[in-house]
């Protein structure tokens, strides 16, 4: 596998980097909550690449996406559980 730098990091050649407007539509939240959730450690960090481009990689946004559902099934599935007992 070939690997490329960017800031300072070696990443694999095949990732795939998103812009913000990307991410704000897998995320379902705005700039300004993406942001705030990335401050709170609660959301993937970007890769900065050179100058003032921005990019996530794609498959972090994806599994944080991925991630969100199963806690989402799993506290469905404990609210299910409470209601039958």
């Amino acid at each position: 596998m070939q690997e490329v730098k960017s800031g300072g990091s070696v990443l694999p050649a095949d990732t795939s980097f998103i812009g913000i407007r990307r991410v704000t539509e897998i995320a379902g939240f705005s700039k300004a909550t993406i942001l705030r959730k990335i401050k709170a450690g609660t959301f993937p960090r970007p890769v900065i690449a050179e100058g003032n481009c921005t990019r996530w990689d794609l498959a972090e946004c994806l599994n944080w996406r991925a991630a969100q559902f199963r806690k989402r099934e799993e506290r469905l599935r404990q609210q299910a559980e409470r209601a039958a007992v």
